[in-house]
């Protein structure tokens, strides 16, 4: 077995590939809606955010699908050309929030109203990554390998406006989806209630995810489970 202080970054790269499958659902449903819509799976962010002027010209941050804001860091901060090893560089990047809703620090759930600059911390370990305010983020429990994710969901939902998000699943592999082969649960928080409903179609996935918990993230920082919620169509 490999100790982390064997291979640099070694850390980093494990924090990665575990948050990518805690995050499968999102990402499947994503891959699911370009196929469905016609939509993309990132955007800049002057597409999304284009009446607000300041993102017309920021190249180094993207939305990740409609809930998840991804600030890559794009500078040197550990070692330069020729691996020469860096010094007093600070782990901090500068950021900005768009305009027109609230954003949530992916990791501390701390609150931030949109329109602003802010320096927040990027260590190799945590690239910057925000959550729309109203956002609606299913997770699932981290498994080695796709065929191992579990199916009982995680839905984590940040307080501050409505909300949406379609879930997709399909049978994982093949083309089916195809000839209709497929299912979507909308999700819907409204006036501080959720809302799921599972549309009716020609594939009902017999292992399909079931919801474990509803978790609420509120503009204090605290996380507040939501007991009750309205399912239909499953």
């Amino acid at each position: 077995q490999i100790e982390h202080t064997e291979v640099p970054f070694y850390g980093a790269l494990v924090a990665a590939n575990r948050l990518r499958y805690e995050l499968m659902p999102y990402i499947y449903s994503l891959a699911g809606r370009c196929y469905l819509e016609d939509a993309s799976m990132m955007m800049p962010l002057a597409f999304a955010y284009a009446e607000d002027k300041n993102t017309w010209s920021i190249m180094d941050q993207y939305m990740f699908g409609p809930e998840l804001m991804v600030c890559p860091v794009t500078e040197p901060m550990y070692y330069g050309a020729n691996s020469v090893k860096l010094s007093g560089v600070e782990k901090l990047r500068k950021v900005y929030l768009p305009e027109g809703n609230g954003w949530y620090d992916f990791y501390t759930n701390t609150y931030y109203e949109g329109g602003q600059w802010i320096t927040v911390e990027a260590t190799i370990e945590r690239m910057p990554l925000f959550v729309k305010e109203g956002a609606i983020l299913p997770k699932v429990e981290f498994a080695r390998s796709t065929k191992l994710l579990g199916s009982q969901l995680q839905i984590t939902v940040y307080d501050g406006a409505d909300g949406s998000f379609v879930l997709y699943e399909d049978e994982d592999d093949g083309y089916g989806y195809e000839e209709g082969r497929y299912c979507v649960t909308r999700l819907v928080w409204e006036q501080q209630k959720l809302t799921v409903k599972r549309e009716e179609n020609k594939f009902m996935k017999e292992n399909g995810y079931r919801i474990r918990e509803v978790k609420l993230v509120k503009k204090d920082g605290t996380i507040q489970e939501v007991k009750e919620y309205e399912e239909t169509g499953i």
